[in-house]
């Protein structure tokens, strides 16, 4: 803990998190993250053509990201036999980083897809180039974000650009982020 003459956050939930941890209030600041509008502009993308490309015919949830333990990824997975009893042909689109520093942890999540008996609608795409998530993401019909902690929740932003509803755990920056 070095004393820093001021502190930027990336949200209230981070600035509240230095709060409780003895830094003056006088030396934090909110400065939220950006995100190009270039990139994430529902107006750029097919929504028709990607679900084409996909194949896309039924309810479709969207994951990106890294398979990491503060993501919160099993839980979406976990839950995801209770939306297969209300939509029987549901799906969950995957794009799971292969960072190898989440090697076990994408395992786990392989492992946890093939013993709940959901592979069969599980899409588990190829990472692509960020350039291109938009596309993924708007071909959806929600975002799913399980997260258990974020500091500010890039995917939450982008989604809400792009117009994707989004369900989202009620926790740290996130009820920020998703607001309205």
């Amino acid at each position: 803990w070095l004393n820093y003459d001021a502190y930027a956050c990336v949200s209230k939930s981070t600035q509240q998190q230095l709060l409780e941890r003895g830094v003056d209030a006088k030396k934090t600041h909110v400065v939220y993250n950006g995100l190009s509008y270039e990139i994430w502009n529902p107006k750029k993308y097919k929504r028709s053509e990607m679900r084409g490309k996909l194949g896309l015919k039924t309810f479709t949830i969207f994951f990106s990201g890294r398979p990491g333990v503060s993501k919160g990824l099993e839980y979406a997975i976990n839950a995801f036999p209770q939306v297969l009893e209300k939509i029987p042909d549901a799906k969950f689109l995957l794009v799971l980083s292969k960072d190898t520093a989440y090697k076990k942890q994408h395992s786990q999540i392989m492992k946890l897809i093939e013993n709940l008996a959901i592979k069969s609608n599980v899409i588990l795409h190829e990472p692509v180039p960020y350039q291109d998530l938009p596309k993924y993401m708007i071909a959806s019909d929600c975002v799913v974000i399980p997260s258990i902690a974020e500091g500010f929740g890039f995917s939450a932003a982008e989604a809400s650009a792009l117009g994707v509803p989004i369900v989202a755990s009620n926790t740290t920056s996130l009820p920020e982020v998703v607001s309205n």
